[in-house]
């Protein structure tokens, strides 16, 4: 077995009791398209990619405690601290030996061999490692993990796995569309595409696209695909239809490897926000914080300011993050309709949604409450959790300082 480490391999030790194991899945996405049977096989990660994935991953040790272990993409460093003292868990590779020919990873069996497992999304791979390790105890279920002392992280560990494949509909563009219009949210002519001939469709002259790009002042539009994240997969058109045959070209690609995509007008956004939680057992959301969103001009993630020392109702929340009066209480109540939908439909586990300040035509501000849904873990609600965690070990001076340097999560504070 290989691990991230620069230097001599270090053996394997046995987990104590209760300790669980993290798995870094932020390749997620393609699991869904597999799953619900869209475009081809996606090609293995490039080297920058896996570098940049492994950065990320790194993040994922926050749900974890010492005695627990995390597999993730190679590139995350050589025993990387998120916080002065922490104690880092094993980081093994992605892509070990096979010995479980249906998933993407493949582990060494522990001692004892069945342990709690924690995804960044849950999706047939995992579901196989989990039922992979249970047939190696014997049918013993796992036990159960030992509390870490965040609150929220424990109750993660606690729950039961929801279904793949519901998680995997979940996180197909196509259910937040749904979302927003059983709510009232205006998409402005946003719709499912499957097709170069169908997106010429929505941007005719008398398509709906093309006429909630009009509304709204947009001049481009954006095709998305399906199950994407991060601002990746995309592809901009003209929105009055217009197309030469490089826009063809790029599109004929998206569709070829993703099946089916979401067109909609580019809006001019001006901020962007999130808004994190979780699902608990009995189906009942919970907010766990609101962040600012840092993106490029093409909406690519680069980053996220989480408030420190602020719970969700605090009144100085809207000001730090660069909302309006009234706001933030609206985002919270999008995100726990979707939360009691989504819980509805059987779903357990942490989920998010995207949200953003764009300018309309007439040049006024507007809220889009709902854009994206992820049923899944975030840097958002990672960002949440760090923040928490370096504060309550070394103080909110020295936690700042530890959260700023991780350079995808940036503390925001009204003190500072």
């Amino acid at each position: 077995m290989t691990t991230a480490r620069s230097g001599p391999r270090r053996p394997l030790r046995p987990p104590r009791t209760g300790a669980g194991l993290v798995v870094a899945n932020l390749d997620a996405d393609h699991q869904f398209a597999r799953a619900l049977g869209l475009g081809l096989e996606p090609p293995r990660p490039t080297k920058a990619a896996r570098a940049r994935a492994g950065v990320l991953g790194r993040l994922m040790a926050v749900l974890a405690g010492p005695d627990d272990r995390l597999i993730g993409f190679a590139g995350t460093g050589d025993d990387p601290a998120l916080w002065p003292g922490q104690s880092m868990p094993l980081v093994e590779n992605d892509r070990i030996e096979a010995t479980l020919a249906a998933t993407s990873f493949a582990v060494t069996m522990p001692d004892p061999p069945n342990m709690p497992i924690l995804p960044w999304a849950e999706t047939r791979d995992v579901a196989a490692l989990r039922a992979a390790m249970l047939r190696a105890a014997n049918g013993r279920p796992a036990p159960s993990h030992r509390p870490i002392g965040h609150p929220v992280v424990d109750a993660l560990w606690a729950l039961a796995p929801p279904d793949p494949d519901t998680v995997a509909r979940l996180n197909h563009r196509r259910h937040a569309l749904r979302m927003a219009e059983s709510m009232g949210i205006e998409r402005f002519g946003a719709a499912l595409v499957r097709s170069t001939v169908e997106v010429s469709e929505r941007l005719a002259p008398d398509g709906d696209s093309r006429r909630g790009a009009a509304e709204v002042g947009a001049a481009s539009c954006v095709v998305k695909a399906a199950c994407s994240s991060a601002g990746r997969d995309r592809v901009w058109v003209a929105s009055d239809g217009t197309m030469g045959a490089d826009d063809e070209a790029r599109l004929e690609r998206l569709f070829a490897r993703h099946g089916e995509a979401v067109i909609e007008p580019w809006l001019d956004r001006t901020a962007d926000f999130g808004v994190v939680g979780h699902v608990d057992a009995d189906g009942q959301p919970t907010v766990v914080g609101l962040h600012r969103q840092r993106v490029d001009a093409h909406g690519r993630f680069k980053g996220i300011d989480v408030p420190l020392g602020m719970d969700v109702g605090d009144d100085r929340l809207e000001a730090l993050l660069g909302l309006r009066v009234g706001e933030a209480e609206a985002l919270r109540g999008v995100h726990r309709a979707v939360g009691l939908a989504i819980g509805a439909l059987g779903y357990r586990g942490a989920y998010g949604i995207d949200a953003w300040h764009w300018r309309d035509a007439a040049g006024r501000t507007r809220l889009q409450p709902l854009g994206e849904l992820n049923a899944r873990l975030s840097m958002g609600f990672l960002g949440r959790v760090l923040a928490d965690r370096a504060v309550a070990a070394v103080g909110p001076v020295r936690g700042a300082a530890a959260v700023d340097a991780t350079g995808v999560v940036r503390v925001a504070s009204a003190a500072r």
